[in-house]
């Protein structure tokens, strides 16, 4: 799928799943990436280009690694998602992920783990 596609699709999904959660949003369809400010003041960025590449960013502060981070930009973790990797809050480390690039399947994963607050736990891990 084109990155048009894949955001499009992603955006519809965060509009309706996460509307209570979200203080502003931003498309920009040239960067392919959607930025949404939430209302604990995190920010969600997705991105996705033409080369089927994704990364879904959960930014907690301006602190090193106080993120979080799914992707499949580099291929360099051994992990039996490979190359799709998660890095978890305050680690610069790969570990196996759940998702996979598309975002109707991503996404709603996605979603569900912001709504439980599971990503603010620096010790999840997905098999």
């Amino acid at each position: 799928m084109s990155r048009i596609t894949n955001l499009s699709s992603a955006l519809t999904i965060i509009q309706s799943e996460l509307k209570n959660l979200i203080q502003s949003i931003d498309l920009d369809s040239n960067l392919g990436s959607i930025k949404c400010v939430l209302n604990d003041s995190s920010i969600l960025f997705i991105r996705y280009n033409n080369y089927n590449e994704y990364s879904y960013n959960l930014i907690f502060s301006n602190i090193k690694y106080d993120r979080v981070r799914f992707d499949n930009f580099d291929d360099t973790w051994n992990v039996s998602t490979r190359p799709n990797h998660f890095h978890p809050r305050n680690s610069k480390n790969g570990f196996d992920s759940p998702m996979k690039g598309n975002p109707k399947f991503d996404i709603p994963i996605l979603v569900d783990l912001i709504q439980k607050n599971s990503l603010n736990d620096p010790q999840i891990r997905f098999n």
